[in-house]
């Protein structure tokens, strides 16, 4: 097993799967006055998402990334707002989405 899932507050937004790789023993440090008493029961706050600071103006460019024998799976050429076109950046329809649009607005 080189996964464990831990019980989170519900709505709290992250998985609750972690790889054994990312879980640490605690160790409190003794004697230290900037320890805190942590109650049983802590309040958990769902931090909110942070919006991507990138604007998309247009999409300059189409290609194919993958093909299998179904199917076309597209990459889109994203021309940033504001930026040059030489920053532009290769991008799925996923990832795109991910910035409040999708392809067929452009």
């Amino acid at each position: 097993m080189n996964a464990y899932e831990i019980e989170l507050p519900k709505g709290f937004g992250i998985s609750p799967i972690f790889n054994v790789s990312e879980i640490y023993l605690f160790k409190e440090l003794v004697n230290d006055p900037t320890n805190a008493p942590i109650s049983d029961k802590a309040q958990w706050e769902k931090q909110p998402a942070l919006a991507p600071t990138k604007q998309i103006q247009s999409i300059i460019d189409k290609r194919v990334a993958k093909r299998t024998s179904n199917k076309e799976y597209f990459q889109y050429l994203v021309k940033w707002k504001n930026q040059l076109v030489q920053h532009g950046t290769w991008m799925t329809t996923t990832n795109i989405s991910k910035y409040g649009t999708n392809v067929e607005e452009f």
